[in-house]
């Protein structure tokens, strides 16, 4: 389902509306049998990387949690390998953690939630303008780490667009075609709890953090 994602991806597509916004899931290790956190095997990484070879695409964001970390750095790899002048940017829970180390395979590095601070960065890397002074934007510059703090975050749930099931402008790796195809809505349906065994369902968000009274 990637929702984060699906928020971004319509957060964009509002601010920027003469662009092509595009998502793409790697989410074939999540299938039976191959569900693992293993790098992608030579076959699977040749596949993706003609996509993006073939795309061009001017920025590139991946998110990740630290057991995908070596994904992360083997797709971040392969794609500056055949697009070189490709931005490649890192969000989600590992480099909120670890944004300094993360900055050495990412040229940006994304602290906490993005809603607002990803569109002001695609504006700034658009106009050439620099990005020192955003809090929770991490990158390194002559050797050296530059951020600080983490992004601010969305106080109202409500000022964000509906998520972005626009499957048009979406593509996902099929293992079984050995290539990046356009997504289906039966995609969705075999995800989650589906893979489980149970009925297939789409998520919403209600809140952020601890509903109740937890410090976090």
């Amino acid at each position: 389902n990637a929702m984060a994602l699906r928020l971004l991806s319509s957060i964009l597509k509002r601010e920027f509306p003469g662009d092509d916004i595009n998502i793409i899931l790697l989410s074939h290790k999540f299938l039976p049998p191959r569900m693992d956190f293993d790098t992608e095997t030579p076959e699977d990484l040749k596949a993706i990387q003609e996509f993006f070879e073939l795309q061009q695409f001017d920025i590139v964001g991946i998110s990740l949690m630290t057991n995908y970390l070596p994904r992360a750095i083997q797709i971040t790899q392969a794609i500056r390998e055949v697009a070189g002048k490709t931005k490649i940017l890192w969000g989600g829970i590992h480099p909120t953690l670890c944004p300094e180390e993360c900055t050495q395979y990412a040229d940006i590095v994304f602290v906490g939630e993005a809603e607002k601070s990803f569109p002001e960065v695609i504006s700034r890397l658009k106009n050439n303008q620099p990005l020192n002074d955003m809090p929770g934007i991490w990158f390194r510059k002559n050797g050296t780490v530059i951020g600080q703090g983490s992004c601010p975050a969305c106080i109202d749930l409500n000022t964000l667009p509906q998520p972005d099931y626009d499957f048009s402008s979406q593509y996902i790796y099929s293992p079984e075609d050995q290539q990046v195809i356009p997504m289906r809505a039966d995609h969705i349906s075999r995800s989650d709890s589906a893979f489980y065994g149970g009925k297939p369902f789409h998520r919403i968000i209600s809140a952020r953090g601890c509903s109740q009274a937890c410090s976090y």
